[in-house]
């Protein structure tokens, strides 16, 4: 999405970290850089009057928020031609390249802002930024549909459609938020606090419109990767309906109830993370599945991330997985109707695009299973 202006980045030599450049001037075009950072790109704007000049012109464009972020998604590619026709030449020299670098950063930066209800000072420092191939997942969803949910809140129903995040309620006491997702659906949606959930297909999420300054606490049914934005005063709980609670010190985690019935699943992505039923709490590794039952059993074990988080990405992976259990996600996610009349037990590893076309998807299931798929009206069937 932001590649080709990142890459003009590495045509200079300056002592300063490229990327870190970039970033550190579209954080103070935002308004969102810290007094460390603000001592670095001191240093960086003292070093030559071309770096102070290029700073002071780009800052005094404080709209660029305003003029680049579109609502339902950012064309990055669209609003760098934007910019270079509208306020550069292309000669080549050193300070179109370095503006064109940072524009790509502000763009970045501009988007995970927009996405915050919440513009709350102490909590947006630390909110999470998204992987650039989450941006491009999420604008894929957007493209193809899939980015729509129903919102309960103040006693309406709210349909969305498209919007990286969910309206802020209107009241000034916050009210109970349920985000509602079906078969073939899926929804980000970004918190209060700066948290990004990415609700997968037939799932619930249920969540204050507005955290505490002390708790923040959200329940889920279904699926959902959280990258959560970090607050020491107030660790982000998830509350399952067997009664587990997760619980987040900083960090990306996969959340699930769907493998067996009254089970949750938890898989820890980055940073640290527990799981606790009514009496313990058990801390987790990066790489780590816990599996809590009703009665509060819990089993440990390490995963392959990629097969179990890259569904966040774009990217279904499936490791040695029964093709019941597959065929069972696909009905879901493509809200198709597939007859798996034999083969159950056969065990599929492989790559899906989660935004590729169904057919496209059972062709491959064909070339490695060996199955012969037919097509009766709208149905698939596998034998």
């Amino acid at each position: 999405m932001i590649s080709k202006p990142i890459e003009f980045l590495y045509f200079f030599d300056y002592n300063m970290n490229r990327n870190t450049l970039s970033q550190l001037i579209a954080n103070a075009v935002m308004g969102t850089i810290t007094a460390d950072e603000a001592a670095t790109l001191k240093a960086w704007r003292e070093e030559s009057s071309d770096n102070e000049a290029l700073y002071q012109e780009l800052m005094q464009r404080s709209d660029l928020a305003d003029r680049y972020v579109q609502r339902s998604s950012i064309d990055a590619d669209k609003a760098w031609k934007r910019f270079a026709r509208l306020h550069f030449n292309s000669s080549g020299n050193k300070r179109w390249w370095i503006a064109a670098a940072c524009i790509a950063a502000i763009v970045l930066t501009a988007t995970t802002l927009f996405m915050m209800n919440n513009k709350s000072e102490e909590l947006i420092a630390d909110a999470p930024q998204m992987h650039t191939e989450e941006v491009q997942a999420l604008n894929a969803a957007i493209n193809a549909g899939k980015q729509s949910a129903t919102l309960i809140a103040d006693g309406k129903e709210i349909k969305l459609e498209g919007s990286a995040t969910a309206p802020a309620s209107k009241a000034k006491e916050a009210v109970e938020c349920e985000l509602i997702t079906e078969d073939g659906k899926e929804y980000w949606v970004t918190l209060s606090d700066g948290t990004i959930v990415h609700l997968n297909y037939n799932s619930r999420l249920t969540y204050p419109s507005k955290f505490s300054k002390n708790s923040r606490t959200v329940q889920l049914t279904g699926e959902a990767y959280f990258k959560v934005a970090h607050n020491s005063k107030a660790p982000f709980q998830v509350v399952t309906p067997n009664g587990a609670v997760v619980k987040d010190y900083g960090t990306e985690f996969n959340v699930s109830t769907r493998s067996k019935a009254g089970t949750t699943e938890v898989v820890l992505v980055e940073g640290s993370a527990s799981i606790s039923n009514k009496s313990n709490e058990y801390m987790l590794n990066v790489g780590q599945r816990a599996a809590m039952n009703m009665k509060g059993d819990l089993e440990i074990n390490r995963v392959n991330l990629d097969a179990t988080t890259k569904w966040n990405r774009g990217t279904y992976i499936f490791e040695d997985c029964r093709l019941a259990d597959l065929v069972q996600i696909l009905r879901h996610w493509y809200d198709a109707d597939i007859d798996l009349q034999s083969g159950e037990d056969l065990h599929f590893t492989g790559s899906i695009d989660r935004y590729g076309n169904i057919e496209d998807v059972l062709k491959a299931i064909k070339k490695v299973t060996g199955l012969k798929i037919t097509r009766e009206d709208r149905k698939y069937v596998l034998n």
